[in-house]
């Protein structure tokens, strides 16, 4: 994992990644067990549960920059392009696709690609919004 960037810093356009991942039959059956979601068709031993790979993104948003006090998720979507099997060699990669100041506030959404050998598997778009810090315009 690269450096946290600051999400203050983030920049229109930025590219975060490629962050690696691997996820086998054990990670899908703790995934499972945790969230007591229901499975996809055929088994944690057959299809990662699509799921499971919109948190792995998510959670690389999270890894990958640093979380400012006051932080908000706003938003989230995902498309699951196809089934992932288990021990597949994952690839995520993140791009700022918006960045606005406002009325004291920063928004950001981030586009967020996952990747196996074959091309995009997942892709999705994060939503995040924080007070802006009181030195820049921010709330006092």
């Amino acid at each position: 994992m690269s450096e946290k960037r600051d999400f203050f810093g983030l920049e229109r356009g930025e590219v975060l990644g490629p962050y690696r991942a691997r996820l086998d039959a054990a990670d899908a059956r703790a995934y499972l067990d945790a969230t007591a979601a229901s499975e996809t068709p055929g088994s944690p031993e057959s299809w990662l549960p699509p799921l499971q790979l919109g948190a792995l993104l998510l959670g690389t948003l999270i890894d990958a920059i640093e979380i400012p006090p006051g932080l908000l998720h706003t938003g989230q979507s995902f498309e699951f392009l196809r089934p992932v099997a288990p021990g597949t060699s994952l690839t995520a990669e993140l791009t700022v696709a918006q960045i606005a100041e406002r009325r004291g506030l920063r928004l950001g959404t981030v586009d967020l690609e996952l990747r196996d050998a074959e091309g995009a598997c997942a892709v999705g778009r994060a939503s995040v919004l924080a007070p802006l810090p009181a030195a820049s315009g921010g709330p006092a």
